[in-house]
């Protein structure tokens, strides 16, 4: 067994395809296939099922991918303190940020971070989710605020903030004078969600479906800052979190009948990580300053 054997196997179980998985992992699917019987053979256990119409994992497959993913996690973190060296481990520190959170809450914490902390060199990157994540697990980011909860096999996850969501409509729409909205309100209006990938916009989504609120106008948009600027001029209305609310934006800021919504963010790191201490004092950190 080896690393990179699990390495194939974990894409397998993610994809459900060989083929994908080889073309994911930059390899052939018949040498792919070869490793991944080769492990099955050692281990005397089928990890997958395979038949025409696709790939599952069987009972032990399934135990085995989270052992799997915390030897990659641990393999990734031995990498990284070696391309560390000799270097003191709390010198430089990269911390990452989903798209919703990065613009509005880096420029609160950049100045807190430096004076309690100037000692360390902070690098920041702003992504989805999912990309985030990898980053993490690939020993190139240390950590990450993201909408919890995520994977807490493999990650140490802190809550720093959590924060309530609002429909925002322009000041110029009959409907910014009222204090709530109804679901069949929304329905009238075209809907701005964030493009595939956003967990905001899976967020949206939930909540619309939920109240049956979501009507057949939805336009996709790259930022929450080009739907508010979209929205300023009496186009729609969209999901906005309370961080990104600005005075003077032209749009109102109304509930949705019914019950309030929140999402929690948190700062995520690898639980093997070397700078598990310093990360923990980062993420009591931020939380003060956005409680402010």
């Amino acid at each position: 067994m080896n690393i990179r054997d699990l390495e194939y196997v974990l894409a397998v179980a993610e994809y459900r395809s060989f083929s994908r998985a080889a073309a994911a992992c930059h390899v052939s699917q018949p040498s792919l296939s070869a490793q991944v019987r080769k492990l099955e053979d050692e281990l005397r256990q089928e990890i997958f099922v395979r038949s025409p119409r696709g790939v599952t994992l069987t009972g032990f497959g399934d135990s085995l991918l989270p052992l799997a993913q915390t030897i990659l996690t641990t393999a990734a973190g031995i990498h990284q303190l070696a391309r560390n060296g000799a270097r003191d481990q709390a010198t430089t520190l990269s911390l990452g940020a989903i798209h919703t959170v990065a613009p509005y809450v880096f420029p609160k914490i950049i100045g807190a971070l430096k004076k309690n902390m100037d000692s360390v060199t902070f690098t920041f990157k702003e992504g989805q989710t999912d990309s985030l994540l990898k980053d993490l697990l690939d020993g190139s980011l240390d950590a990450a605020l993201i909408s919890l909860p995520t994977d807490s096999y493999i990650f140490t996850q802190q809550e720093v903030f959590t924060e309530p969501f609002y429909i925002a409509v322009a000041k110029t729409n009959p409907l910014a004078k009222r204090k709530s909205l109804t679901p069949a309100q929304l329905q009238t209006e075209p809907f701005y969600l964030l493009e595939d990938g956003h967990c905001l916009r899976e967020q949206a989504l939930d909540i619309c479906h939920h109240h049956g609120a979501l009507g057949s106008n939805v336009f996709r948009a790259t930022s929450l800052e080009t739907i508010r600027h979209m929205i300023a001029v009496g186009s729609g209305v969209t999901l906005m979190p309370h961080i990104s609310m600005q005075k003077n934006d032209g749009l109102a800021y109304l509930t949705l009948q019914g019950r309030s919504y929140s999402r929690t963010i948190g700062l995520v790191w690898r639980k093997n990580s070397a700078k598990g201490a310093l990360l923990t004092r980062i993420a009591a950190l931020i939380a003060a300053k956005m409680a402010r």
